[in-house]
């Protein structure tokens, strides 16, 4: 999105459209956070985890997956507002302002976002390289059902 030049005719609409989808992830996001401590609820309330080496690590990872998913709409956000006031639409509808318009705190926020962003993409990086197992016989299948498909 910041390569964009401001002369591309649908520069706006996408800016608004990549605002609207930002929205939309951490709505998602929520959700997906209630249904999985329902599950982690159910799951624990009648054991407690093994606390081993492994379990450490898969707690680790998934926890900076879901605050990078968290931060890095939210971090949007923050630039957005910061920018201007009233300027961010999800199905047409103006969402209402999470913070306060800033001109001090526009390059705070376009640099949070633009380094948290980065930062996500390494850490779901190291995630599909230690499910690297997992990714590859996801690939073969999908790779196998695209044949099929060829007839």
């Amino acid at each position: 999105m910041v390569d964009l030049s401001r002369g591309v005719p649908i520069r706006s609409g996408l800016y608004d459209f990549h605002k609207g989808l930002g929205v939309f992830v951490i709505g998602l996001l929520f959700w997906r956070i209630l249904v999985l401590l329902r599950v982690w609820w159910k799951k624990y309330s009648r054991r407690t985890p093994h606390f081993s080496t492994t379990w450490w690590r898969k707690m680790t990872i998934h926890s900076l997956l879901y605050l990078f998913m968290l931060a890095v709409p939210l971090s949007g956000l923050f630039f957005s507002n910061s920018f201007k006031s009233s300027n961010v639409f999800l199905l047409g509808m103006t969402v209402p302002d999470l913070f306060s318009e800033n001109e001090a705190l526009v390059d705070l926020g376009r640099s949070l976002h633009f380094w948290l962003s980065y930062l996500f993409l390494a850490v779901v990086v190291l995630h599909v390289f230690q499910q690297r197992k997992v990714v590859r016989a996801i690939w073969r299948r999908w790779r196998e059902f695209l044949t099929h498909i060829r007839i």
